[in-house]
């Protein structure tokens, strides 16, 4: 629908959208190319417009092209410095890129590529449901996708009996999977003040908590966080210490972004360090285009821990360009000290073939076929 701006206006924010030019036709009206046109509707379509739009009045504007410019009676107007100007009036109201690029050096090349000792053809993957998650279709489709057997567990809080059941349900179907995965969500919305609060406390029950140090400490088990439940993850100690434990003042968290909202884009992170298993189907440097929708995103945490953190290569992702959430040199996902346990801000498992047709990416996440393949 054509507003305010007129057909360049529209024309010009439909080139922004998919990164696709125009070339507008050769008895284009330039000086009405800016007026107010309401009621008017602009068509995009393949196949030949008389027969389509017969007995209706139009006017054919132009044709799309590949290359990134728009082209008005000749002239050509790079689309991406458009893109530019256009945003650059309210750039400091409504930012579109927060954080830093960082520029350090933080690759970790001494890890070894390991196996679990439990070995099975089908690994199970549990993945518990809380109140407020919304990616667990999501995950359950990537690691069925990968060649693992998914078990999914709704944790039930409406009664104090509802509560204590769960706990021992969760417990039980803990101990019968070899991974564990969390994933996206707002949990009880997010509050109070800050999501994974309430995942951190349900892994501190005793008899989860118990469940889960057996899995990784007796069953050589792993366990991924996505987003929401990373949060969880963090909160609960797993990362980045590997076992579940109250936090002090020092230990890194994750916050609302820099920005102060919420942000939802495509990001690109890159690999800088070979010690988790989650990884080992990548190499460090490689760089992937993955989706991110977050309000809580950056991680922070004291400056001596995070060196420590590096040095120990439990840094496993770095945003490449920028950083949308604002964390603390441009980390985007963490590690236990052996790696087993994976944190990400990402939503890897939102990658598929089909979606993001515009964005040049891989239409597999290798993530979750490197966390089954370790049990092979």
């Amino acid at each position: 629908t054509v507003k305010f701006g007129g057909i360049g206006r529209s024309i010009s924010e439909m080139a922004f959208g998919n990164g696709i030019g125009f070339k507008f036709a050769s008895d284009i009206e330039e000086d009405k190319l800016f007026l107010p046109r309401y009621g008017s509707i602009i068509v995009e379509m393949k196949e030949e417009p008389s027969r389509l739009l017969e007995d209706i009045d139009y006017k054919m504007l132009g044709t799309t092209i590949d290359e990134e410019y728009i082209e008005v009676l000749g002239e050509k107007i790079d689309l991406m410095q458009l893109m530019e100007d256009w945003a650059k009036p309210l750039e400091d109201v409504f930012p579109t890129e927060e954080g830093e690029h960082v520029s350090r050096d933080m690759e970790y090349t001494k890890g070894i590529k390991k196996s679990s000792n439990v070995k099975t053809s089908k690994p199970k993957v549990f993945i518990p449901i809380f109140t407020g998650t919304h990616g667990e279709y999501d995950m359950a489709k990537s690691f069925e996708k990968a060649g693992g057997m998914v078990d999914s567990f709704v944790f039930r809080t409406f009664t104090k009996e509802d509560i204590e059941s769960s706990y021992k349900e969760m417990a039980k179907r803990i101990r019968e999977c070899q991974i564990l995965a969390i994933p996206n969500g707002a949990v009880l919305g997010d509050e109070p003040d800050g999501g994974g609060k309430l995942i951190a406390n349900i892994l501190k029950n005793p008899y989860v908590k118990e469940a889960v140090m057996d899995l990784l400490n007796n069953r050589d088990g792993l366990i991924l966080g996505i987003g929401n439940g990373f949060q969880g993850l963090m909160k609960s100690g797993l990362i980045p210490y590997g076992e579940i434990v109250d936090l002090d003042e020092d230990s890194p968290n994750i916050t609302f972004n820099k920005c102060g909202h919420h942000v939802s884009t495509m990001v690109k992170t890159r690999v800088i360090s070979n010690l988790s298993p989650w990884l080992s189907n990548r190499e460090v440097g490689d760089i992937q285009i993955l989706p991110l929708s977050t309000k809580e995103g950056r991680i922070v945490g004291n400056k001596e821990i995070i060196e420590k953190l590096i040095e120990k290569g439990q840094i496993a992702n770095q945003y490449l360009d920028f950083d949308p959430t604002g964390s603390v040199g441009g980390i985007e996902s963490i590690t236990s000290p052996d790696g087993r346990v994976l944190g990400r801000i990402a939503s890897s498992d939102r990658i598929d073939s089909g979606l993001y047709k515009n964005v040049e990416k891989s239409e597999y996440e290798e993530l979750f076929k490197a966390g089954i393949d370790y049990f092979s």
